[in-house]
Parts: C-alpha cells; sequence; structure tokens
C-alpha cells in the first residue's frame, strides 16, 4: 500500500498502478478501494494521486522503516 502512495505522488492510473507495483488487477481493486476509503488516496477523472493524508502517512511510513533498520 505504501508503495502505491508512492508511485502516485503524481496522478497515475490504474493501468500504471497495476504495473509498476506488479499486482493483478483484483488485489489493485482491492488496494485502492481501501486507500480511496480512508482518504489516502483520490481518484479524479479515472486518475489516483496521494492527498496530504496520504503524505504523512508515507512520511511516518519511512520514519518507522528507518528506526528498524537501524535497530
Amino acid at each position: 500500500m505504501a508503495e502505491i502512495l508512492f508511485y502516485c505522488t503524481q496522478q497515475k492510473t490504474k493501468t500504471d498502478i497495476m504495473y509498476k507495483v506488479n499486482l493483478n488487477y483484483v488485489q489493485l481493486k482491492k488496494h485502492l478501494a481501501a486507500l480511496t476509503f480512508q482518504d489516502l488516496l483520490a481518484i479524479n477523472k479515472n486518475k489516483f494521486a496521494t492527498t496530504q493524508k496520504g503524505c504523512r502517512f508515507l512520511e511516518l511510513f519511512f520514519q518507522l522503516n528507518a528506526m528498524l533498520e537501524s535497530c
């Protein structure tokens, strides 16, 4: 999910996301639905983009990941 948010910092289509993140269509639909429901991803004219809330999630995700790698 973080990879989808990171990739969608600029608007992307479902097809672009699916190939870049290496998901099948069923998996993609599930993740996009969850991310949009949580307001981490916004949809506009069939293109998806990371919201401010999604960007904040990514910041925290990368901080946590860095902390875990330093252990």
